[in-house]
């Protein structure tokens, strides 16, 4: 478990290059950068004392400054890289737009310091004492293991809230459990929520009641309904890990009486529950407030959250896939059909934010409770659209998606919990929401705010980009800032016939890059293939000048920011930025994480490759072709149930939320 007290403890240091040793040196000794000479009193070596002194853009390369007092000290823009500052004490010190690459920050003390748009590249900040509620990254698919143990020290209640989940690590099976299933045998109440918007069940409209439950838990598209409704093919993990969970339930730990672990499909409000975030010990597991969240006085030490960028799911595992139509062993031996990397529940690049605020925790925990029962203010209540409306107007840094573009859909079982849909929009979507149609989630602006307000710098990963204004953000932020200021990570599916066929992305590629965007991209053709050696962009970050980000599930296309349920974290390592009720998450960890990992991606030839060496291997006359489709026109479902709250049984009338 990742707590703010222990964070740098626990925080991943990547290796420093060899540090030559440096001499020590007095103000005096030291060439001005054009800013004003520290007076005579300040002593830059080992145990001096500077503190409150001005070394504005001072250069201090390589000094051994280990265990100085620079209390106050103005270091902005300053030159400390390599620099020697082991348990210096920098409280309060102005760090704004200082080179801090490569510098020794280990058991420093930081609290207050500002660090505004400094250069932290690989900076090592192993034990330092940072602000209460300081943050780090976790880094996937690197540090998974991470997550393992934030589920292992559940005593109460594990919530989670994910898209695609699955695999032997963070489930398990009945020989092999994993730690949820441990958490159940122990005690724990589980809770797992997963998108329902993507299922197809066979329903039979005479007899009320679904057919075919693996149907229901299919992941289902156009191009294979017929397979998916017949239970052959993939089927989704969703089955497995109910009855991984239930085999837990069924064999507890000695002395323990378990709690009934519960699967359900998400709120069907949203066109897709995209957000992907665990809560550890934020609910209550019993009593009278019994799935509920937690009241922030009421949190335990063991309380926390993690929003997260990825989905925690191992290809194939706890599928048909590769099996005979009438085979079931995989929904108890998941691993059967499992993908060679079946090991890895998240094998691409994605990210994690913990969270150890009771507010932030308490408030992501409303939102589960309310999505969890299909919307309903109380459970077995009538489902409504206006619970979680605030969420527009949150001073908090939890940065939502909260609409729904979703009409009515006939197709829906009358007996199913009913269906009320969030936001009605057009049949053609041809920009903002009407008046009347007011759009209830903060991540639309907050990006566009990110990616407008940045000043220097501008780095970003995402998955899907398809949203005109976002693309014309960032493409005016690149004229703004001038070329090689604006980055972005993606992946190109070399391998996809989709993409092959489909120029508009290189278009927006295009058009970036003649604005001055600078892009790197891994060639992929599936983020589970076994023998590709290339990481799958998953991640959805941005962070402007080093200093402000946003970290979260949100990709930059329209239904994503529009029409989804999403959760996102804005950061900030800048001590100005005000705490959580002014919308910031201090981080200075997870910037230095962020922007260290961003560095090392850009600069990895061996997994990305250049736009610009890209696309002059591209087909012209597909380029010269390509006209932009905006992706949020006709883009209404109407032919699929959307489903919510427990997963229906295939011979039984479908429960009641």
């Amino acid at each position: 478990m990742i707590r703010p007290r222990i964070a740098a403890l626990l925080a991943l240091t990547l290796p420093l290059a060899f540090l030559a040793a440096a001499p020590s040196a007095t103000a005096e000794s030291i060439a001005p950068r054009g800013a004003v000479p520290a007076p005579s009193s300040c002593t830059l070596i080992p145990g001096g004392s500077c503190a409150n002194a001005d070394l504005r853009g001072r250069d201090l390369r390589g000094l051994d400054l280990r265990r100085i007092d620079l209390r106050g000290a103005d270091l902005t823009n300053a030159d400390l890289r390599r620099a020697i500052l082991t348990n210096a004490d920098l409280r309060d010190a102005e760090l704004v737009g200082a080179d801090l690459r490569r510098a020794r920050l280990r058991n420093a003390d930081v609290r207050g310091a500002d660090f505004g748009g400094a250069k932290m590249h690989q900076t090592s900040l192993t034990n330092a004492v940072l602000n209460d509620a300081d943050q780090d990254i976790i880094v996937f698919p690197q540090e998974l293991g991470k997550v393992e143990s934030l589920l292992d020290t559940a005593t109460q209640s594990i919530d989670i809230v994910i898209y695609e989940f699955g695999g032997p690590t963070l489930v398990g099976q009945a020989d092999a459990p994993g730690a949820l299933m441990r958490a159940v045998s122990r005690g724990v109440k589980v809770r797992v929520m997963v998108n329902g918007n993507w299922q197809q069940c066979t329903y039979d409209d005479t007899l009320q009641r679904f057919t075919n439950q693996y149907s229901c838990a299919a992941v289902y598209s156009k191009s294979n309904y017929a397979t998916y409704s017949n239970g052959t093919g993939k089927a989704s993990p969703t089955l497995a890990v109910q009855e991984s969970l239930m085999a837990a339930f069924a064999d507890p730990d000695a002395g323990v009486t378990p709690l009934m672990p519960e699967v359900h499909f998400a709120n069907n409000n949203f066109n897709v529950t995209h957000q992907k975030t665990i809560v550890v010990d934020g609910s209550y597991a019993t009593g009278a407030n019994a799935g509920q969240p937690r009241a922030v006085s009421d949190m335990l030490p063991t309380s926390q959250a993690l929003v997260m960028t990825g989905n925690l799911l191992s290809e194939y595992w706890g599928s048909s896939y590769g099996l005979a139509a009438d085979d079931t062993s995989w929904e108890t031996d998941p691993a059967k059909s499992c993908a060679p990397t079946c090991q890895s529940e998240n094998p691409a690049r994605d990210f994690g934010v913990p969270v150890d605020d009771p507010t932030l925790i308490a408030e992501i925990g409303r939102v589960y409770a309310s999505d969890f029962i299909c919307g309903a203010a109380q459970a077995g209540g009538a489902p409504s659209r206006t619970n979680t409306n605030d969420l527009l107007g949150t001073t908090l840094p939890l940065t939502w998606s909260n609409g729904s573009f979703q009409g009515a859909v006939g197709s829906t079982p009358t007996a199913y919990p009913d269906t009320i849909y969030g936001y009605e929009f057009p049949t053609s979507y041809s920009g903002q929401p009407q008046a009347s149609q007011t759009q209830q989630g903060n991540v639309r602006q907050r990006m566009l705010d990110l990616i407008n307000g940045a000043q220097q710098s501008l780095l970003l990963y995402n998955e899907e980009l398809s949203d005109p204004e976002i693309i014309a953000a960032v493409g005016a932020a690149a004229q703004r800032l001038g070329k090689g200021n604006v980055k972005l990570i993606m992946t190109w599916n070399a391998g996809s016939s989709t993409q092959k066929s489909w120029p508009s992305i290189w278009r927006t590629w295009n058009t970036l890059d003649d604005s001055g965007v600078s892009i790197m991209l891994s060639e992929y053709a599936s983020p589970y293939k076994a023998n590709e050696d290339e990481l799958y962009v998953h991640g959805k970050v941005i962070v402007a000048d080093s200093a402000d980000a946003y970290v979260g599930s949100t990709n930059f296309t329209a239904p994503s920011m529009d029409w989804n349920r999403e959760l996102g974290l804005r950061l900030t390592n800048r001590a100005d930025a005000g705490g959580i009720a002014d919308g910031w998450l201090q981080s200075v960890l997870g910037l230095r994480d962020l922007v260290t990992r961003f560095t090392l991606d850009f600069g990895d030839t061996t997994n990305f490759t250049s736009w610009d060496a890209i696309e002059p291997q591209l087909p012209k006359d597909n380029l010269a072709r390509a006209a932009w489709t905006d992706p949020r026109k006709n883009y209404l479902r109407t032919d699929r149930p959307l489903l919510c709250g427990p997963l229906p049984a295939s011979d039984t009338p479908v429960p009641a939320p």
